[in-house]
């Protein structure tokens, strides 16, 4: 994991974080948002950030044409770099161990979920983020709202 952070210059990333980067400001922060629509949503009993994935709404065919792997994966290597730095945060401040509750929204999931550009898109950044970032999630929960 550490020479993955150094050849993907993660550290420099985090630091723009800490320097207090916005998420709007992220690389393609609008165009990834458009069809790929993520939500924050305040905290579980215990006190976990609670964050919605709506997969069922995303675009793949629009997103797979809007944005290259490449930048699909930065874009979502900023978002799991402020999401480990806010669990780091609430994890100091309280001396408890903070990890996420995923919720994925299938609702509106489809066939064209399935094209083959999209799920390789997917996988990847999937292993990539699993690979770099287990210590995130704590539960990950997928229903239809």
């Amino acid at each position: 994991m550490l020479t993955w952070r150094k050849e993907n210059g993660i550290n420099e990333i985090r630091q723009k974080l800490m320097n207090g980067l916005n998420p709007s400001e992220f690389p393609r922060y609008e165009t990834v948002r458009r069809f790929y629509p993520l939500l924050k949503c305040g905290k579980d009993k215990h006190g976990c950030p609670i964050l919605i994935t709506l997969t069922g709404l995303i675009d793949p065919a629009k997103l797979v044409k809007a944005v290259t792997l490449e930048e699909m994966r930065l874009y979502i290597i900023y978002e799991m770099e402020s999401k480990f730095i806010k669990l780091c945060q609430l994890t100091a401040e309280t001396g408890i161990f903070y990890r996420a509750l995923e919720v994925h929204d299938l609702k509106g999931l489809g066939m064209h979920h399935l094209a083959t550009g999209p799920v390789g898109l997917l996988r990847k950044v999937v292993k990539e983020v699993s690979a770099n970032y287990v210590e995130i999630s704590d539960k990950v929960v997928m229903g239809r709202g």
